[in-house]
């Protein structure tokens, strides 16, 4: 019985969460935003910031395609960089704003691919 109300409480919280879904328009707008965040991270070596602003770039035009495999590969090389570079400096400001538009397109790949 325990089961079934989780069940029901994980569909429940599901579908509240489907509802607040972000739109293309909102995820392109959370990319360029990381992309302009990335100039700011200071601890950010020359490769890694060409990479993540490549990746960024390519994965703002995957996500029109909704190419599933493009949009993940690219979504978990941004991922892994942001988070090396997180902990070198985990302090600046501008970390919560690149984890609320992170979690904004991983949101959006979980619900729209």
């Amino acid at each position: 019985m325990v089961l079934g109300n989780q069940e029901e409480t994980f569909e429940e919280k599901d579908l509240q969460l489907q509802s607040k879904k972000p739109s293309l328009k909102e995820v392109i707008a959370s990319v360029d935003k990381i992309l302009e965040l990335v100039e700011q991270i200071p601890h950010l070596a020359t490769k890694e910031k060409v990479e993540l602003s490549n990746r960024l770039k390519y994965l703002k035009l995957d996500i029109p395609k909704l190419d599933k495999q493009l949009i993940l590969k690219n979504f978990d090389s941004i991922d892994k960089i942001l988070a090396a570079t997180r902990e070198a400096d985990s302090s600046a400001s501008f970390w919560q704003e690149i984890d609320s538009n992170l979690e904004k397109i991983s949101w959006w790949i979980r619900t729209s691919l």
